[in-house]
């Protein structure tokens, strides 16, 4: 059976029923469509605010007061992070139909759920029957449980190869940022050795060419001193006609 706390308390009860008055309809009861308000404020999912209505409504289109502190009671806990019960339990059920003024029980089917208060009124067929559904429903768990063990393992071998494979790729990216932190200082050793060879060889330009200057010189000095010879000679050559 559920554990969960069906127990109302008496300020709660009159918060509930203060509440269903405003949802009610002529004939004192509230239909799920009547409820939007209610859930739009409940920051419930649609699907769980639809199952507590199948919980307490009890297969009816509309429920009754007595039904609705119910619901309230439930929503109530859920929204504070409770689980919502499985079924409901017998006194709280037969709250509930007395206050409809029925006196006749009845099992209440919800999919994927089993009402286990309602099992006191089957005969033995149907118990054993609910016995067979009962183990055919762990044998299945028992399947989902070894299907979800294998796929865990799986994911866990898949984790180990990946962080493998990251540290892999890790200690390989540390050894090319190595390798480029070595070509780049090799690279400035290149670009150093060749800034000091074109200095040489701008040196080396420049002693040619003061070389070629020189000789330049040398030469128009000797022609100067040839014809400084010759304009002497012409001069002797002047003065001996005298």
């Amino acid at each position: 059976m559920s554990s969960f706390d069906w127990h109302i308390t008496p300020s709660d009860r009159f918060t509930y029923e203060s509440k269903f008055s405003k949802f009610s309809n002529e004939d004192n009861e509230v239909t799920l469509s009547q409820l939007e308000p209610l859930y739009q404020t409940s920051h419930l999912s649609q699907s769980e605010f639809a199952q507590i209505w199948t919980l307490v409504s009890l297969s009816s289109s509309s429920i009754n007061q007595e039904q609705f502190i119910y619901f309230q009671h439930v929503l109530t806990s859920r929204r504070k992070g409770k689980p919502l019960p499985i079924g409901v339990p017998l006194h709280v059920k037969e709250a509930m139909l007395n206050a409809k003024g029925e006196k006749k029980m009845f099992t209440r089917y919800v999919p994927g759920t089993r009402d286990i208060a309602a099992s006191a009124w089957k005969d033995a067929a149907q118990l054993q029957e609910e016995a067979e559904v009962v183990e055919q429903d762990i044998i299945k768990f028992e399947e989902d449980r070894a299907d979800a063990e294998s796929k865990l393992a799986e994911l866990t071998q898949t984790s180990d190869e990946m962080n493998g494979l990251a540290s892999y790729k890790k200690n390989h990216l540390s050894s090319v940022r190595d390798d480029v932190t070595i070509l780049r200082d090799s690279l400035k050793l290149l670009n150093s050795d060749a800034a000091k060879r074109g200095a040489v060889a701008n040196v080396a330009v420049s002693d040619t060419g003061n070389n070629a200057q020189q000789q330049e010189i040398n030469s128009i000095i000797a022609k100067l001193q040839l014809e400084k010879q010759r304009l002497e000679e012409k001069k002797r050559q002047l003065q001996a006609q005298r």
